[in-house]
């Protein structure tokens, strides 16, 4: 009888978990980087600590120093530079399908790295606000059009971005799509997935959120002022008040990944600060609606509105 706890039953196991990986991140990927890519333009930015990272930028036919066009700042989500399960992701981003139909040919587009050992870290807006500076050395964009959009983490990420005061240049718009919201609420619901109902993504993603950033912060987060304080300065509702920008939020009902219960306190929070706003929430089902962004053709018509509006 086969010892269901030896090494060589354990290392099958985990060579077909491998596998099932990889098809599901094939299926996911866009399609590999094409001789288009030549048309990719790499844009370098650097952190205090010394830390170097690359933006990639697109810019649309006709786009010169004397014909400046808008650009949109894409932030992806996962673990920025170090993370994720996706090789070149932020790269990777400017190869979707609904990137190059809806934005390259009308934008420049930066598709930037972050660096993050944990959600919420210090690093992660240092390094969007880097990579927003480093468009300073691009002649051919007009910073006075200036969008940010991003999705899951990103999202979290794009809209911090415009409720920090003193960000220049300053983003005009704001779209976060599957975004999350408030850091100690989301570390909850996700411990409770990881822990009393089996799981749906990689262990490294639940480790990133529900071990690293407890070990950051201190756990729970009521447990003490200092505590609770340290979250609260990782939630957007915190700073709703400052923000000065339209924004529009997409979530999928049915989304599990990042619940639409992150999107719906946002959206109450900005309603009762009289933000300007607006927001599509998409009937989908558990884990698929999670990526409207790579997928959704209503989440895009709504997004390529919403950047003609206030990019015009």
């Amino acid at each position: 009888m086969q010892d269901f706890r030896s090494s060589g039953y354990r290392g099958g196991v985990r060579l077909i978990s491998l596998a099932v990986l990889v098809l599901l991140i094939w299926w996911a990927l866009p399609p590999p980087l094409s001789l288009a890519g030549e048309e990719t333009l790499h844009l370098p930015y650097a952190l205090a600590d010394g830390t170097f990272l690359i933006g990639h930028l697109t810019l649309p036919p006709g786009a010169t120093p004397d014909k400046k066009v808008p650009v949109v700042v894409l932030i992806p989500g996962g673990k920025g530079k170090k993370g994720g399960y996706f090789w070149r992701r932020a790269q990777n981003y400017l190869e979707y399908k609904q990137i190059r139909d809806n934005l390259r040919d009308r934008y420049a587009v930066l598709a930037v790295e972050y660096v993050s050992w944990y959600y919420g870290d210090p690093r992660e807006m240092e390094s969007v606000l880097a990579a927003f500076q480093a468009l300073k050395h691009v002649p051919q964009v007009d910073l006075e059009r200036l969008a940010v959009i991003g999705q899951s983490h990103g999202g979290y990420l794009a809209l911090m971005s415009v409720m920090q005061p003193g960000v220049e240049p300053r983003p005009k718009a704001a779209v976060s799509v599957s975004g999350v919201v408030d850091l100690a609420s989301y570390v909850l619901y996700m411990r409770e997935e990881e822990l009393t109902r089996g799981g749906f993504m990689p262990q490294e993603a639940y480790h990133y959120i529900t071990r690293k950033v407890p070990q950051a912060l201190g756990w729970p987060p009521d447990r003490d002022e200092a505590t609770r304080e340290r979250y609260a300065r990782r939630s957007l509702l915190t700073y709703v008040h400052l923000l000065q920008v339209p924004v529009l939020i997409i979530h999928g009902r049915g989304d599990q990944v990042v619940p639409v219960s992150q999107a719906r306190m946002l959206l109450d929070a900005l309603h009762n600060y009289g933000k300007t706003y607006e927001s599509l929430e998409i009937p989908s089902g558990k884990l698929m609606g999670h990526f409207l962004f790579q997928r959704s053709e209503p989440a895009w018509e709504k997004i390529t509105a919403f950047l003609a509006k206030y990019l015009k």
